[in-house]
């Protein structure tokens, strides 16, 4: 009676320490998921904000080309 108690009792333990340990794996899993799609989206905005920076320079540079030749026109 005793040892049946007590192999039930550490047959409940292992359980639980199964428990624990996929617990403990699902959210290391999940975190590890979080963060790479926080550091994959950072570096795709940063891109995209270089990209739009290299447009707004290129669009700046231009206007400025145009305002020149039209000074020189009215000349």
């Amino acid at each position: 009676m005793i040892v049946e108690s007590l192999q039930q009792a550490v047959t409940e333990i292992e359980g639980l320490w199964d428990w624990v340990i996929a617990m403990m794996a699902g959210w290391g899993f999940t975190l590890t998921l979080v963060i790479f799609f926080l550091i994959y989206a950072h570096v795709r905005i940063n891109r995209l904000i270089k990209k739009i920076d290299s447009l707004n320079n290129s669009m700046v540079a231009e206007t400025r080309d145009l305002s020149l030749r039209l000074r020189k026109l009215e000349k």
